[in-house]
């Protein structure tokens, strides 16, 4: 009886609920957050304040008001009565109000009508605000209403719905009268998840029809007494089963008793806000939603904070760095050189993308000033290029700074190589997780005098050290190398003197990609036959490689036979046995037509004796069923091997997965000891072979040393790996009947081993909570999600449950943390060799580091933003940038050093002319006349240095000299 009396909830609730449902969304919080997300965005995208591109839309309002109290009370005043009108919505009785019975054309032609009359109203020279903020009110509502009510979010997700409520827009099509749009299902809230499949339909709108309201469905007729129409749903809703199916579609509230499809609450609200945003910026509401922010952007107040602001020249921050106002100079800047260094920076971020020499950045400004572009003439050198590069990577190094800042472990990825300059360096790579959302960072490169551990290690300390001070020190956890005892040694090896030199629980991770090339190359040690074919495949592959008539006469053989040309390449070079896989799959797809042109050059005309000599050896082994029969078995081997390597070379890869793999690889490897592979038994369909068992014994040999030799590279870390298979969704059971106890054991294994490194962090866990959090969480998440369980990521799982089980998500943060390989090593050093090649070789590590970093991490040519980059600039200086310096010196020749001569009351004098001829020109002056003529400088380092020492000069000038000065300059 209480509930009949007080008005039921309709739509998402009002405000804020208490207890157990705190979490739940509601209108209030929608609209406060929409508003401030809409106005900030308009703060910053007007300049309406300096604030700068750190400062987050949803703070902009607040600081936009800094001290101006009284104006910001006055904005959430206006905020708050905005807020009251949609939430006075909620009394009606109208069902088109809140998209329910189906309304949803009427509430779209309802939201239409509110927004011409806006329109209207706000055009007026004395607008009525508070008639205007009603009506923004009511439109508000009913768009909120739309996502919590209807089906859209069902079928769309928390995407926004573009065409309701705009004019000349037409909306698909909605459930007829006639047509059943729901199944009955539990509308008591006992069972949580009966309603989450009860809708009938999925390519039309409906929405559900509600007790009280003024629209109401037929009754279910006998035909289909469990089919109907949608209802609301939810405890309230007291007709519901009699008119309507049983249950509902709701989405207002996360408990289940009131709204059915409460699993879809969160996607709602999303949606719910991101359409009111797009109401509030949208034309027709721009001339009233900021009043509060004109009318305080005019006000004395802030004229004079803004003044006081401009005056304080720096403020102190953690009480060790300093901060100038004018480090926030990009926003003053002006927009022409804004737009002008946003060429050359575009320019500079396309030399390092593409691995271009800094010289090449002159040329391409000269391009640019050819098709009209305007960029000037300062700072057209190549060593400014390498200063806008270094402020690409600042910028870049930046975002970094703030990823590990946020994340609460760090592993250290690193290896060595020896660069073209035939120096000794060590790569370094940072991989962190934040809310499980993984990121592997490039550091940077370091040359070391000696490879050995002490070395090393110091280089790796002082890179990490400049980077991120000694916080790096309390958050590493793990250490991924390669195999070498120089990074492994237990005595004095890297990993050990890093753990040593920090005190902590450092995990030492020898790079799977690497481990399972080592146990490929142990298990073939001992075969013959294998040896023999590898040779011959090297030998081929130099054949063609190095001759272009052979590779002329084997792209004819490929030809005569209708075949896509594949040159033979190289089986070894590299650590990856995907490379291997290449070689193999070329000779045997191209077997053919390399038979054909050997057997062409034993004709007798054939004048080569020596390469004639070389293709009959080749001849016979590429004709032999041995050592076919090798080749084939070879490539179902290694193929299998290349995809443990793939999916370790991954980046969203973790231990979990490569786990999988190698397990899968070696029940492959067992299946192979009593059937064939794919391509051996393709070879034994089509040779002569009467299909007997060929190298039945070697082969079995050889797999069972390959089997052995993969359990003995990973025997060390395999608990770890197996626990870690909790992490991949795809091997989740499809539902938690299945195996109740999924992940338990592995779970409590992967407490005790990150236990240390846990207790140790600088946020607060409770290893021991991590057991129970675990069984929490995977009961919840099977009762929420158990059909997309499967497709799940832990990014998406962090955002919905991480409040809930902070010590599970931290565990979970620590495993992802775990590097499973150090292959981004080795892309770095790739970049590093097309970067540092015999051309550049003396390149520094800090612009070697900058180079790989801008051409690893930033984004493409076409969608890079230099805004950023050039706020590094532009504040990194001593002194303050001059970009239009030289253009404006060759505009203005010597009007500004004239005015600088005149300050100094130099007396005039004549000289007759015969004595002119006697006057010797002070070095000092000729240079300074020369440089500031500016026809042929040749532009230093740093333009506007040596422009500053010309000026300087000039104050100096001799009596004697002032007039030949004067007739230098015309």
């Amino acid at each position: 009886m209480m509930i009949l009396k007080i008005h039921p909830s309709v739509g998402f609730p009002p405000d804020a609920l208490t207890g157990s449902a705190s979490f739940t969304k509601h209108h209030a919080e929608i609209t406060r957050g929409a508003i401030r997300i809409a106005v900030g965005r308009y703060i910053k995208d007007n300049n309406l304040t300096l604030i700068d591109d750190t400062t987050d839309v949803f703070d902009a309002v607040k600081t936009l008001f800094g001290n101006d109290s009284d104006g910001y009370e006055k904005f959430i005043e206006k905020e708050t009565d905005k807020i009251e009108n949609v939430k006075d919505q909620e009394k009606s009785k109208e069902a088109y109000v809140h998209c329910n019975s189906e309304q949803i054309e009427l509430a779209h032609n309802h939201v239409i009508k509110l927004r011409k009359q806006i329109a209207v109203l706000a055009q007026s020279t004395e607008p009525d605000l508070s008639l205007i903020r009603k009506m923004i009110g009511k439109c508000i509502y009913t768009i909120q209403a739309f996502y919590s009510g209807s089906n859209w979010v069902e079928m769309n997700g928390d995407s926004v719905y573009k065409d309701f409520g705009f004019p000349n827009r037409t909306l698909m099509a909605i459930a007829g009268t006639s047509v059943d749009t729901c199944q009955d299902c539990d509308n008591s809230g006992t069972n949580e998840n009966s309603c989450n499949n009860n809708l009938l339909v999925g390519d039309m709108l409906t929405s559900g029809y509600q007790t009280g309201q003024d629209v109401q469905p037929p009754y279910k007729t006998n035909d289909n007494f469990d089919q109907g129409k949608c209802g609301f749903g939810g405890s309230t809703d007291t007709e519901n089963g009699f008119r309507t199916a049983k249950g509902g579609i709701n989405k207002d509230r996360l408990d289940s008793k009131y709204s059915p499809h409460h699993h879809l609450h969160y996607k709602a609200f999303y949606a719910a806000r991101r359409a009111t945003e797009q109401f509030l910026v949208d034309q027709g509401c721009t001339n009233f939603r900021l009043e509060t922010i004109r009318i305080h952007q005019n006000s004395e107040g802030h004229i004079m904070n803004t003044k006081k602001c401009k005056a304080k020249s720096v403020e102190k921050l953690d009480n060790t760095q300093t901060q100038s106002e004018a480090k926030r100079a990009v926003l003053m800047m002006n927009r022409a050189a804004f737009t002008k260094m946003t060429f050359l920076f575009r320019n500079a971020h396309y030399i390092a993308k593409s691995n271009r020499p800094y010289s090449d950045f002159v040329q391409l400004c000269l391009l640019d000033k050819a098709k009209g572009i305007d960029i000037g003439d300062t700072y057209i050198t190549d060593k400014s290029c390498q200063k806008f590069v270094s402020s690409v990577a600042m910028a870049r190094q930046q975002e970094q700074d703030d990823i590990v800042k946020e994340g609460s472990f760090l592993s250290i990825i690193s290896d060595g190589s020896t660069d073209v300059s035939s120096k000794e360096a060590e790569i370094v790579y940072v991989r962190t997780s934040v809310r499980c959302q993984v990121s592997t960072l490039f550091i940077g490169v370091k040359n070391v005098p000696k490879a050995d551990g002490e070395n090393i290690s110091k280089a790796i300390s002082n890179l990490m050290t400049e980077r991120f001070q000694e916080t790096w020190k309390e958050k590493l956890v793990a250490m991924g190398t390669d195999g070498a005892s120089v990074m492994l040694g237990k005595t004095s090896g890297v990993v050990k003197r890093i753990k040593d030199m920090t005190s902590r629980p450092v995990y030492a991770i020898h790079c799977s990609a690497h481990r399972i090339e080592l146990a490929y190359k142990d298990a073939i040690k001992g075969t013959k036959i294998w040896q023999r074919c590898d040779a011959l495949m090297l030998n081929i592959y130099l054949f063609y490689e190095y001759s272009p008539l052979n590779r002329a006469n084997l792209k004819a053989s490929f030809e005569s036979l209708n075949m896509k040309m594949l040159l033979p390449t190289r089986v070894g070079g590299t650590r990856w046995v995907p490379h291997h896989e290449r070689a193999l799959k070329n000779v045997l797809h191209g077997h053919a037509a390399i038979v054909r042109h050997l057997e062409q050059m034993q004709a007798p005309g054939e004048a080569r004796k020596d390469s004639s000599a070389k293709a009959r050896n080749f001849l016979k082994a590429l004709k032999d069923k041995h050592s076919l029969f090798w080749l084939h078995f070879m490539l179902d081997v290694v193929q299998s091997l290349s995809t443990v390597s793939r999916t370790v070379q991954s980046k969203d890869s973790n231990l979990g997965d490569v786990y999988n793999e190698i397990e899968a690889c070696k029940a492959i490897m067992g299946k192979y000891m009593n059937s064939d592979g794919p391509n051996v038994r393709k070879y034994m369909n089509a040779s002569d072979s009467d299909g007997e068992k060929i190298m039945h014994s070697t082969r079995n040999t050889f797999l069972n040393s390959l089997i052995q030799a993969i359990s003995t590279r990973f025997e060390g870390d395999l608990h770890l790996f197996k626990g870690c298979t909790v992490l991949s969704f795809p091997k989740w059971p499809r539902s938690l009947e299945q195996d109740i106890e999924f992940g338990d054991s592995h779970i409590v294994e992967l407490v005790e081993v990150s236990r240390p490194a846990l207790e140790l962090s600088s946020v607060t866990v409770d290893p021991d909570a991590i057991e129970s959090e675990w069984t929490r969480f995977k009961t919840e998440l099977y009762n929420t999600s158990s059909k997309s369980i499967q497709t799940m990521t832990w990014t998406a799982a962090a955002d919905a449950y991480m409040s809930t089980y902070p010590n599970l998500f931290m565990l979970i943060d620590y495993l992802l943390t775990l590097p499973s390989s150090s292959v981004d090593a080795e892309r770095g050093f790739s970049s590093m060799k097309v970067i540092k090649n015999d051309w550049r070789s003396r390149l520094g590590c800090q612009n070697l580091s900058d180079l790989i970093l801008v051409s690893l991490e930033t984004p493409s040519v076409d969608k890079y933003d230099p805004t950023a980059a050039i706020n590094a600039w532009n504040t990194g200086g001593v002194r303050t940038r001059r970009p239009f310096y030289k253009d404006d010196l060759k505009k203005n020749t010597t009007v500004d050093n004239i005015v600088l001569i005149e300050e100094a009351e130099v007396p005039e004098f004549e000289m007759a002319d015969e004595d002119q001829n006697d006057i010797l020109i002070e070095p000092d002056v000729y240079m300074c006349a020369e440089k500031l003529d500016n026809g042929d400088e040749e532009q230093d380092e740093e333009d506007e240095d040596e422009l500053y020492y010309s000026n300087r000069d000039i104050t100096s000038l001799q009596m004697k000299s002032y007039r030949l000065f004067l007739d230098l300059m015309q």
